[in-house]
Protein backbone atom coordinates (compact mmCIF):
# COMPACT_ATOMS: atom_id res chain seq x y z
CA UNK A 1 0.00 0.00 0.00
CA UNK A 2 1.21 3.42 -0.85
CA UNK A 3 0.03 6.79 0.05
CA UNK A 4 0.49 9.86 -2.36
CA UNK A 5 -0.61 13.26 -3.20
CA UNK A 6 -0.92 14.39 -6.64
CA UNK A 7 -1.58 17.78 -8.13
CA UNK A 8 -3.95 17.61 -11.26
CA UNK A 9 -4.93 14.14 -10.51
CA UNK A 10 -8.89 14.81 -10.03
CA UNK A 11 -9.05 17.60 -13.24
CA UNK A 12 -7.36 14.50 -15.21
CA UNK A 13 -10.04 12.05 -13.86
CA UNK A 14 -13.54 14.51 -14.70
CA UNK A 15 -11.90 15.30 -17.89
CA UNK A 16 -12.75 11.72 -19.17
CA UNK A 17 -15.34 11.54 -21.51
CA UNK A 18 -17.14 8.27 -20.24
CA UNK A 19 -19.57 7.15 -22.71
CA UNK A 20 -21.83 4.56 -20.03
CA UNK A 21 -22.54 5.17 -16.01
CA UNK A 22 -24.94 3.91 -13.78
CA UNK A 23 -25.73 5.01 -10.64
CA UNK A 24 -26.55 2.80 -7.10
CA UNK A 25 -27.26 3.22 -3.40
CA UNK A 26 -24.23 2.75 -1.51
CA UNK A 27 -25.58 -0.06 0.80
CA UNK A 28 -23.76 0.99 4.45
CA UNK A 29 -25.52 -1.55 6.04
CA UNK A 30 -24.95 -3.94 3.48
CA UNK A 31 -20.95 -3.37 2.40
CA UNK A 32 -19.51 -6.34 2.29
CA UNK A 33 -21.31 -8.52 -0.70
CA UNK A 34 -21.71 -4.95 -2.05
CA UNK A 35 -17.80 -4.41 -2.73
CA UNK A 36 -17.36 -8.40 -3.36
CA UNK A 37 -19.29 -8.48 -5.93
CA UNK A 38 -17.92 -5.28 -7.54
CA UNK A 39 -14.17 -6.56 -6.59
CA UNK A 40 -15.23 -10.13 -8.60
CA UNK A 41 -16.30 -8.44 -11.50
CA UNK A 42 -15.62 -9.44 -15.19
CA UNK A 43 -12.00 -9.44 -14.67
CA UNK A 44 -11.82 -10.02 -11.11
CA UNK A 45 -9.87 -6.58 -9.37
CA UNK A 46 -6.49 -7.22 -9.14
CA UNK A 47 -5.54 -3.93 -7.42
CA UNK A 48 -6.51 -0.37 -7.49
CA UNK A 49 -6.26 3.81 -6.10
CA UNK A 50 -8.16 5.48 -4.35
CA UNK A 51 -7.99 8.93 -5.14
CA UNK A 52 -9.61 11.12 -2.33
CA UNK A 53 -12.11 14.20 -3.75
CA UNK A 54 -13.18 15.65 -0.71
CA UNK A 55 -13.32 14.51 3.11
CA UNK A 56 -16.62 15.73 4.52
CA UNK A 57 -15.91 14.15 7.94
CA UNK A 58 -12.97 12.43 10.04
CA UNK A 59 -12.50 9.18 7.74
CA UNK A 60 -12.11 6.82 10.36
CA UNK A 61 -11.77 3.75 8.51
CA UNK A 62 -9.28 4.83 6.30
CA UNK A 63 -7.17 6.29 8.91
CA UNK A 64 -7.30 2.87 10.55
CA UNK A 65 -6.60 1.05 7.28
CA UNK A 66 -3.46 3.50 6.91
CA UNK A 67 -2.32 3.02 10.41
CA UNK A 68 -2.51 -0.39 10.52
CA UNK A 69 0.44 -0.47 7.32
CA UNK A 70 2.31 2.10 9.11
CA UNK A 71 0.98 4.99 6.74
CA UNK A 72 0.37 8.70 8.53
CA UNK A 73 -3.74 8.97 8.28
CA UNK A 74 -3.08 12.43 6.74
CA UNK A 75 -6.26 12.30 4.14
CA UNK A 76 -7.09 15.48 1.48
CA UNK A 77 -8.32 16.47 -1.52
CA UNK A 78 -5.96 14.21 -4.59
CA UNK A 79 -4.68 12.11 -1.42
CA UNK A 80 -4.04 8.83 -3.34
CA UNK A 81 -4.24 5.77 -2.04
CA UNK A 82 -2.89 2.65 -4.02
CA UNK A 83 -2.94 -1.07 -3.57
CA UNK A 84 -1.97 -4.31 -5.27
CA UNK A 85 -4.23 -7.71 -4.64
CA UNK A 86 -7.58 -8.29 -4.97
CA UNK A 87 -8.20 -8.51 -1.32
CA UNK A 88 -6.32 -5.37 -0.50
CA UNK A 89 -8.59 -3.84 -3.50
CA UNK A 90 -11.73 -4.88 -1.66
CA UNK A 91 -10.52 -3.52 2.08
CA UNK A 92 -9.55 -0.56 0.43
CA UNK A 93 -12.91 0.33 -1.22
CA UNK A 94 -15.28 -1.15 1.45
CA UNK A 95 -13.27 1.42 4.17
CA UNK A 96 -13.52 3.97 1.59
CA UNK A 97 -17.23 3.35 1.05
CA UNK A 98 -17.59 3.21 4.61
CA UNK A 99 -16.38 6.85 5.39
CA UNK A 100 -18.22 10.22 5.00
CA UNK A 101 -15.17 11.06 1.91
CA UNK A 102 -15.89 11.34 -1.81
CA UNK A 103 -13.56 9.49 -3.69
CA UNK A 104 -12.76 7.96 -7.14
CA UNK A 105 -11.38 4.19 -7.42
CA UNK A 106 -9.83 3.21 -10.12
CA UNK A 107 -9.53 -0.82 -10.36
CA UNK A 108 -6.95 -2.96 -11.77
CA UNK A 109 -7.57 -3.79 -14.49
CA UNK A 110 -9.77 -0.67 -15.67
CA UNK A 111 -12.84 -2.21 -17.26
CA UNK A 112 -14.55 0.94 -15.71
CA UNK A 113 -13.98 3.51 -12.39
CA UNK A 114 -16.05 4.40 -9.95
CA UNK A 115 -17.06 7.65 -7.80
CA UNK A 116 -18.65 7.53 -4.31
CA UNK A 117 -20.31 10.21 -2.50
CA UNK A 118 -20.95 11.06 0.93
CA UNK A 119 -24.54 10.86 0.21
CA UNK A 120 -24.72 7.21 -0.32
CA UNK A 121 -24.26 7.17 -4.04
CA UNK A 122 -21.58 4.83 -6.28
CA UNK A 123 -21.50 5.54 -9.90
CA UNK A 124 -19.88 3.14 -12.49
CA UNK A 125 -18.36 4.76 -15.25
CA UNK A 126 -17.34 2.84 -18.78
CA UNK A 127 -16.30 3.43 -21.91
CA UNK A 128 -18.34 0.70 -23.19
CA UNK A 129 -21.37 -0.87 -22.50
CA UNK A 130 -19.97 -4.12 -21.74
CA UNK A 131 -17.68 -3.40 -19.27
CA UNK A 132 -20.41 -1.20 -17.59
CA UNK A 133 -22.73 -4.55 -17.42
CA UNK A 134 -19.70 -6.47 -16.21
CA UNK A 135 -20.36 -4.62 -12.90
CA UNK A 136 -23.88 -3.53 -12.66
CA UNK A 137 -25.46 -6.49 -13.90
CA UNK A 138 -24.10 -8.54 -11.08
CA UNK A 139 -25.30 -5.90 -8.35
CA UNK A 140 -28.82 -5.79 -9.84
CA UNK A 141 -29.16 -9.94 -9.35
CA UNK A 142 -27.49 -9.67 -6.15
CA UNK A 143 -30.24 -7.48 -5.33
CA UNK A 144 -28.64 -3.96 -4.61
CA UNK A 145 -30.91 -0.86 -5.94
CA UNK A 146 -29.63 1.28 -8.69
CA UNK A 147 -30.80 4.99 -9.17
CA UNK A 148 -33.49 5.39 -11.84
CA UNK A 149 -32.11 7.69 -14.37
CA UNK A 150 -34.87 9.75 -16.21
CA UNK A 151 -35.05 7.35 -19.43
CA UNK A 152 -36.12 4.80 -16.34
CA UNK A 153 -38.90 7.16 -14.71
CA UNK A 154 -40.33 7.96 -18.40
CA UNK A 155 -40.80 4.03 -18.68
CA UNK A 156 -44.23 3.13 -17.42
CA UNK A 157 -42.44 -0.09 -16.23
CA UNK A 158 -40.41 1.62 -13.97
CA UNK A 159 -41.38 2.01 -9.87
CA UNK A 160 -40.68 5.70 -8.96
CA UNK A 161 -42.53 7.48 -5.94
CA UNK A 162 -45.57 9.29 -6.58
CA UNK A 163 -43.04 12.56 -5.62
CA UNK A 164 -40.66 12.39 -8.18
CA UNK A 165 -43.65 11.91 -11.23
CA UNK A 166 -44.49 14.95 -9.87
CA UNK A 167 -41.24 16.64 -9.99
CA UNK A 168 -41.13 15.37 -13.58
CA UNK A 169 -44.66 16.77 -14.51
CA UNK A 170 -43.87 20.35 -13.12
CA UNK A 171 -40.36 20.31 -14.97
CA UNK A 172 -42.24 18.87 -18.36
CA UNK A 173 -44.60 22.31 -17.84
CA UNK A 174 -41.79 24.62 -16.78
CA UNK A 175 -39.95 23.70 -19.91
CA UNK A 176 -42.83 24.23 -22.29
CA UNK A 177 -43.18 27.41 -21.46
CA UNK A 178 -46.74 26.55 -20.11
CA UNK A 179 -46.97 27.23 -16.64
CA UNK A 180 -49.55 28.99 -14.58
CA UNK A 181 -50.55 28.57 -11.19
CA UNK A 182 -53.90 26.76 -13.37
CA UNK A 183 -51.82 24.37 -15.22
CA UNK A 184 -49.55 23.37 -11.94
CA UNK A 185 -52.53 22.86 -9.83
CA UNK A 186 -54.00 20.77 -12.46
CA UNK A 187 -51.04 18.80 -13.11
CA UNK A 188 -50.99 17.25 -9.61
CA UNK A 189 -54.61 16.77 -9.23
CA UNK A 190 -54.79 14.76 -12.18
CA UNK A 191 -53.09 10.90 -11.93
CA UNK A 192 -50.17 10.01 -11.81
CA UNK A 193 -48.36 8.88 -14.67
Amino acid sequence: MTLSATSGSLKRLRKVPWRFQQTFLTPLQNLEPFVATITSARDQIQGGTVTIDSVVFEPENLNALLTSRSLPPSLQRESSIEVAGHQEAGALLQAALSDSVDFWFIPTPKPFVIYADHDEYTTFFANSKSNLNSVTEPLLRQGFQKVATKKDISNPACAVDARTRVCLRWLRLSRSGSVSIANVLSSFWRPLI
